[in-house]
Parts: C-alpha cells; structure tokens; sequence
C-alpha cells in the first residue's frame, strides 16, 4: 500500500504522489485497495496533463492486461474527450453482491444456482439495450442528456 494515501472516509481514499497532476479518489474500503500493479497504473495516468479534477477509481480497480489505464476508473479532461480510456465491458463495476449465503448455508449447488441467475442477469460480453447513432452521441457530449432524451421520446421529471 501506498504511504501517501489518505482515509477520507471508511469507504473513499485519496491517493496522490508528488508527480500526479491530480488526484486519485478510491471508492473502496481498506480491505479492497487495489494492488501495486494497479496504483502504479494510477500513478501514470494522473500524470497526464489533459486530465482534469480527479481521477475516479471504483471498488473494482483492476490492471488488465494491454491498456495503460486500469479498468474501474472514470477520468474527465477539461478540453479534450477520451473516447475509449474508461473500459466498455459491460459487466465492469460488477464487484459487489449481497445473498443470504453464509458459511453455514453455502453450498456448490447454491453457488451453482447463483452463478446461473447472475449470467442471466448480467451482460457478459454481450451489448444489450437500445443503440444509438453516432451523431446522436456527439449531440450528447456538445449538449448534454436533452438530445437522447429526445430521441427516445422520453420525457423529464419535475
């Protein structure tokens, strides 16, 4: 572990050596920090000079295997887009899940049955859900949500 991390709360850790130009802010408790690999892809992605703010690490950070940024990361920059940089599996973030198992009431066929439902659930190297045009997306970054809004026909809440 790091030395220069630091507690903001029992869930969320900042982490910031002297050549980083912004943070990384970690969502995860002392139990899940990541490993060395990972803080040391974190480390050189915050040095980059288009990054703005803070970088984002969710409780799923992870290296994965041919990419510079670690998977389980949002990053923004100020004036520039970063298409590709935050991983597109679609089951990423997938970390966290609470049954009513337990080491009295586990068993391999619980888990079995588990793992069952959650492939049906989950997308797993699968897009689900309604595409969208390309220029629809660049209406979205230049406009915000209103474009897609509009396109789906949906409408806001008060």
């Amino acid at each position: 572990m790091p030395t220069n991390l630091i507690s903001i709360s029992s869930h969320k850790k900042q982490f910031q050596s002297p050549e980083m130009k912004i943070p990384v802010i970690l969502h995860t408790s002392e139990a899940l920090l990541p490993n060395e690999e990972t803080f040391g892809q974190l480390e050189n992605l915050a040095r980059d000079q288009r990054l703005f703010h803070h970088i984002a690490a969710l409780s799923d950070v992870h290296p994965k295997k041919g990419r510079k940024n670690p998977t389980g990361t949002a990053v923004a920059g100020k004036n520039f887009l970063f298409p590709q940089i935050n991983d597109t599996a679609p089951n990423c973030g997938m970390r966290f899940l609470r049954t009513d198992l337990d080491e009295k009431t586990v068993t391999e066929d619980k888990i079995d049955l588990l793992f069952r439902k959650l492939v049906e659930a989950v997308p797993t190297k699968k897009y689900t859900g309604t595409k969208i045009p390309c220029r629809l997306s660049v209406e979205i970054c230049a406009r915000g949500i209103a474009p897609l809004l509009a396109h789906l026909g949906a409408k806001t809440r008060n």
